[in-house]
């Protein structure tokens, strides 16, 4: 732009045909100034606040002076210098979770995923910074002792011990996380640590699957064990029942048995009285003959003619005197002596 020597006006603003006023040309300088300032402080004051969320804190950074300041800030609306940066971290609980590859005690290749929640130590904040830069280089930093500690728990378990142990391995492994993450300078407190997705090799998960299968079948058998008691239980009483009822039963048979033959004794013994007494009677009317000419002149021809059996018809066919009464005790098979 070139400007006449006799005026401090521009020739540009002559030859736009206005008129050469110097006030005027002034204030509109003033204004043209005044509007800048003010809306580079309008842009300056927008970069200069800075909000922090509820669930944050932050740590202020001067690029100018490569320094940082010595509070924490909290929660809210804070004006800094226009230099300054902001450092954000988490002031909740933040979770991580790592899918892991380990060996175990007895050389299997185990594979999990663990979740672990914990918190960033608000006062450690610049140490933070000082060693990992940011909130994020922390987190990168922190798979490395959590893999670590994860893989120590792993090689003293068998393999089968994620499969029938799960809460005693879970355990292990959250002790020795949350020990590893809070002893070790690592700026943070755990307060979580959950096992999840455990992966073994197929062939042994085959062979747990089965062993699980054949101990469900136990368990089946074991169920059914109650009910074959009770079965058995119920039979041996209906047995019990049955045989007292046998018992019953035998005993008044037998007591009816023991009474018919008391019955036919008694008569048999009345019968045997009465024949006696008659006999006697017989002979005490017939005196004078004596007994044995009774017997074979009275009772032998009674008894041979009321003898209907075959084999004492025969008997008595082939006795002689006292001897024919065999036919009638019963040893018709004894040959007859001879008196």
């Amino acid at each position: 732009m070139t400007y006449n020597r006799h005026h401090d006006i521009p020739f540009c603003y002559k030859a736009l045909g206005c008129k050469c006023d110097r006030k005027k040309f002034k204030y509109t300088t003033l204004c043209l100034v005044g509007g800048a300032c003010v809306l580079l402080l309008i842009v300056l004051l927008a970069l200069s606040i800075k909000d922090i969320n509820h669930d944050e804190f932050g740590v202020s950074y001067n690029k100018v002076s490569r320094s940082f300041s010595h509070k924490i800030l909290g929660e809210g609306r804070h004006t800094l210098q226009p230099a300054n940066k902001l450092f954000l971290f988490s002031n909740r609980v933040n979770t991580k979770e790592e899918t892991i590859e380990c060996i175990s005690k007895n050389g299997l290749v185990i594979s999990f995923t663990i979740s672990t929640q914990f918190r960033i130590n608000r006062e450690e904040a610049f140490d933070i910074l000082y060693e990992w830069h940011d909130q994020d280089g922390l987190f990168t930093y922190l798979d490395f002792p959590i893999r670590d500690a994860a893989r120590d728990s792993c090689a003293r378990f068998l393999g089968k011990d994620f499969f029938q142990q799960r809460e005693e391995v879970e355990q292990d492994l959250a002790g020795n996380v949350s020990n590893v993450l809070r002893f070790t300078n690592n700026h943070v407190t755990p307060s979580f640590v959950q096992l999840k997705n455990i992966g073994l090799p197929l062939e042994f998960l085959q062979a747990i699957q089965a062993v699980q299968a054949e101990l469900e079948n136990v368990q089946v058998e074991e169920s059914k064990r109650p009910g074959i008691l009770i079965k058995a239980q119920t039979d041996l009483i209906a047995a019990q029942e049955d045989a007292k009822i046998t018992i019953v039963k035998a005993e008044a048979q037998s007591q009816g048995i023991r009474e018919l033959a008391s019955q036919k004794a008694l008569a048999r013994t009345t019968l045997w009285n009465e024949r006696l007494a008659s006999i006697q009677f017989g002979i005490q009317s017939l005196s004078p003959i004596t007994p044995e000419d009774y017997v074979d002149k009275v009772l032998f021809p009674q008894l041979v003619s009321q003898s209907t059996t075959p084999s004492t018809q025969a008997c008595l066919e082939t006795c002689s005197g006292n001897n024919c009464w065999f036919c009638w005790v019963g040893q018709v098979s004894v040959s007859p002596v001879s008196v």
